[in-house]
C-alpha cells in the first residue's frame, strides 16, 4: 500500500498533536500524556494501515453526496455510489479526511475508545469499523535491518531510506505490522540533520506498509479520571493531522456496516506479508553506519579477511591471522555485564602476553563504557545492533572490502578521553578547504546558506567522508548540516555544496528555535571538537510571520472540486482555510509535498453555494496556529 507523493513527517504530526493537547492538560499531566500518546499510537495505526471507516451512530448528519442510511444492525453506513463494486473504496473517491475523522469519533463507543488505549505487544483493533490489529515487531536483542542507531550514525538520508525499506521487510516477514517509535529516536534535542534522517526512515517504513510513531509503553490501561471530552479532543486533532499529512490510502468497509469476519478472529485487516528481505541492502546500510573508533598503527584493514561465525552469544574470540586477536561484544545496555568485563580483561591480557594486536568489535544499541579496556585495544569498531548476516558484515569491514562510514551521534563519555559527537575514523584521511558561502534563497522567509567545500583524500586508500558543518552563536556550537562525499580515490579532490537550512542556522532556546543574525563562525569539521577549518559568514534570520504564495482558479462549478495551491516556508506544518465569517472549509483531499526549501500544499475544496467565495488561509507552524490570515484568494462559484 502506498501513500500520496508527499514525504510523511511523523515528528510534525506528533508535535502538532502535543500542542493541541497541552491546552487542556491542567492536572495529572504525566498520566494524561501517557493516555494521549496511546491515542496517538492507535490513530497512527488506523491511518497508516488505511483503515479509516465511514460509519456513524448519529442521525441527521449531512455527509454530502454520501448519504447515511440505517443498515438494520443499529449502525448507519454510507450509501456509496454504485461504481464501487468492491468492498475497497479508493481514497480519491471517498469522503473527506475530516468526514472520516468525524465518522470514526461518532462510531466508537466509550468502551471501544478505552480499549484503544490498551496494548501489550498486540492490540486487537476494532473489527466492526475496520481498524486493524497491531502486532509489534519483537526480537530479543535485535532490531530490524541494522538498527536505528546505525542509520543515524550514517548521517545519510539515502541510507535512511534503504534502512527503512529493509526494516519494513524484516517486520513484515516476522508477521508484525508495527514497530516502536523509540527505536527511531535520535536524541532528546534533535539537530536539523537528525530530523531529516528520522523523516526519511519513517517515510520509507510507512510507504512499505509498516506503522510507526507508536510506543507500547505509552499505552496506559488506567483511563479512569480522564474525561471523554478530553480524549475525544486529542483523538480528533490527531486524526485530522494524520489525514492532512496524506496517510489515508484505502478504506475497507462492509456495505452492511459490519466487518465480515469469523467471530473468533481478532482482526478485520491484516497486512500482507509480501516481499522478501534484501541481505545486501541490509549489509550496505549497516556498513554506512559502522563507526571506526580507534585504529592504531593502521591495524585495519586486515590483509586477510577473518573467517568469522557470530553466534547468539554476546562474547566471542576469533583469530584473524597470526599475531591478531579479534574480540566481539554484544550488548543493549549502557554498561558491560560482569561476565563481559571478565571476558575482556582475560582475553586482552592473554593477547598482550603473546604480543598480539587486539581488535575489539562492538555490537551495541548505544554508547557503552569501555574506557578501562580501550587503551589496550589496537582497533575498535562499532557495528551497532546486528543484521542477520553479522559475520559477513564484520569480516568485510575488517578486511576493507567495505568501508566503515559512520560517525557518532553523541559523545561517548564525559572524560577527556571521550570520543566526541561526530567522531569516526576512516581507512584513509581527508582535508577540507572553505571555498564560499552564499545565500541559498532570495526569499528571506526561507533564508539559508549554500557552503562550498573542497574535500581532498590525502591518504593512500580510496574512501568516502562525512563532512560536518557547525555554526557558533557565541554560547554554543551547533551541528547545522552534514553531507557524505562520494568515494574519492587516493589524492583525489572534489568540491561539494552543502546546504544549511534556516532551521539549521538556529538553536533551541526556551523551547523555540531562534536565529542569531550577524557575522558568525562556521566550522568545517571531522567532529564536534574539530576547529581546523574556520570561516566567518553572515547569517540572516527569517522575517517574523509567514508569507505564502497561493493560487486558485478564478471560477469553479458549485459542488465540483477545485484545487487551491499554496507554497509555504519549510516550517509550516499544515493550513486551515476559512470563509469571511470564520467557518472552516473542509478539504476533500490534501497533498503535502516537500520541495526542498519550501512546502507545497494542494487543498482540494468543494463549495456548494454560488457566489464569490473568499478563502482566508491560516498556517500552523511550531509556534501554533496563526492569529491572522497569511494569504487570501477569491473564487467565483457558479
Amino acid at each position: 500500500m502506498t501513500s500520496t507523493s508527499m514525504q510523511i513527517n511523523c515528528a510534525d504530526i506528533k508535535n502538532r498533536a502535543e500542542r493541541d493537547w497541552i491546552g487542556i492538560m491542567k492536572k495529572n499531566e504525566k498520566r494524561r500524556m501517557r493516555i494521549f500518546s496511546g491515542a496517538l499510537s492507535i490513530m497512527l495505526t488506523a491511518a497508516a494501515a488505511g483503515a479509516m471507516p465511514v460509519l456513524a451512530e448519529e442521525t441527521g448528519k449531512d455527509w454530502g453526496e454520501y448519504k447515511m442510511d440505517n443498515d438494520g444492525y443499529g449502525y448507519l453506513t454510507a450509501n456509496f455510489p454504485d461504481q464501487f463494486t468492491s468492498e475497497y473504496i479508493i481514497e480519491e473517491n471517498s469522503v473527506s479526511v475530516v468526514q472520516k475523522t468525524e465518522a470514526l469519533m461518532l462510531t466508537l463507543n466509550e468502551e471501544e475508545k478505552k480499549e484503544l488505549l490498551q496494548a501489550d505487544g498486540y492490540w486487537r483493533g476494532i473489527p466492526r469499523v475496520g481498524i486493524p490489529e497491531i502486532v509489534f515487531y519483537e526480537a530479543e536483542n535485535k532490531t530490524p535491518a541494522p538498527g536505528a542507531a546505525s542509520v543515524f550514525a550514517s548521517y545519510d538520508e539515502e541510507n535512511a531510506v534503504v534502512y527503512g525499506k529493509a526494516a519494513a521487510q524484516t517486520v513484515k516477514v516476522s508477521g508484525a505490522n508495527a514497530i516502536e517509535s523509540d527505536a527511531l529516536n535520535a536524541g532528546e534535542e534533535k539537530s536539523a540533520p537528525d530530523e531529516a534522517l528520522e523523516n526519511a526512515v519513517t517515510t520509507a517504513l510507512n510507504q512499505n506498509g509498516i506503522i510507526t510513531g507508536l510506543s507500547k509503553k505509552f499505552c496506559d490501561k488506567n483511563v479512569d479520571g480522564m474525561s471523554q471530552e478530553e480524549i475525544d479532543t486529542a483523538v480528533g486533532n490527531i486524526l485530522t493531522c494524520i489525514g492532512e499529512a496524506g496517510y489515508f490510502g484505502m478504506v475497507q468497509i462492509s456495505r452492511d456496516g459490519l466487518a465480515a469476519i469469523d467471530s473468533d478472529a481478532p482482526e478485520t485487516i491484516k497486512l500482507a506479508l509480501d516481499g522478501e528481505k534484501d541481505p545486501e541492502a541490509e549489509k550496505t546500510s549497516a556498513a554506512a553506519g559502522a563507526v571506526l573508533l580507534k585504529n592504531e598503527n593502521k591495524t585495519l584493514p586486515l590483509k586477510q579477511a577473518p573467517e568469522m561465525q557470530v553466534t547468539s552469544e554476546d562474547t566471542m574470540t576469533e583469530t584473524a591471522a597470526e599475531g591478531t586477536s579479534i574480540l566481539y561484544i554484544a550488548s543493549n545496555e549502557k554498561a558491560l555485564s560482569k561476565e563481559q568485563q571478565n571476558f575482556l580483561t582475560e582475553k586482552i591480557s592473554a593477547a598482550k602476553a603473546e604480543n598480539k594486536k587486539v581488535i575489539l568489535v562492538l555490537a551495541t544499541s548505544q554508547a557503552i563504557d569501555i574506557e578501562k579496556w580501550a587503551g589496550d585495544c589496537d582497533a575498535i569498531l562499532e557495528v551497532w545492533q546486528s543484521i542477520e548476516d553479522e559475520s559477513g558484515l564484520i569480516a568485510s569491514l575488517l578486511s576493507g572490502e567495505t568501508i566503515p562510514g559512520g560517525r557518532l551521534t553523541t559523545a561517548w563519555s564525559d572524560t577527556d578521553a571521550a570520543w566526541n559527537a561526530g567522531y569516526g575514523l576512516s581507512y584513509t584521511q581527508f582535508s577540507y578547504e572553505f571555498v564560499s558561502a552564499e545565500p541559498a534563497s532570495e526569499n528571506e522567509e526561507d533564508y539559508g546558506l549554500d557552503v562550498t567545500v573542497k574535500v581532498t583524500n590525502t591518504g593512500k586508500l580510496p574512501g568516502a567522508d562525512t563532512v560536518q558543518i557547525y555554526t557558533e552563536d557565541g554560547e554554543r556550537k551547533t551541528l547545522s548540516a552534514v553531507k557524505k562525499t562520494e568515494v574519492l580515490q587516493a589524492g583525489e579532490e572534489r568540491e561539494m555544496v552543502i546546504h544549511i537550512s534556516q532551521r539549521g542556522l538556529g538553536t533551541l532556546k526556551d523551547g523555540e528555535w531562534t536565529v542569531q543574525e550577524g557575522n558568525r563562525k562556521l566550522f568545517i569539521a571531522h567532529n564536534a571538537e574539530d576547529e581546523t577549518v574556520e570561516a566567518e559568514v553572515e547569517i540572516k534570520a527569517a522575517k517574523s510571520g509567514v508569507s505564502l504564495q497561493a493560487e486558485a482558479p478564478q471560477s469553479a462549478e458549485a459542488g465540483e472540486p477545485f484545487d487551491v495551491k499554496v507554497n509555504t516556508p519549510i516550517n509550516v506544518i499544515s493550513l486551515q482555510m476559512m470563509d469571511a465569517e470564520g467557518n472552516v472549509y473542509q478539504p476533500v483531499d490534501v497533498l503535502k509535498e516537500n520541495m526542498g526549501d519550501s512546502i507545497q500544499f494542494t487543498y482540494t475544496l468543494k463549495i456548494d453555494q454560488a457566489g464569490k467565495a473568499q478563502i482566508n488561509i491560516f498556517t500552523t507552524t511550531p509556534e501554533g496556529l496563526s492569529e491572522s490570515a497569511a494569504a487570501q484568494v477569491e473564487v467565483e462559484i457558479q
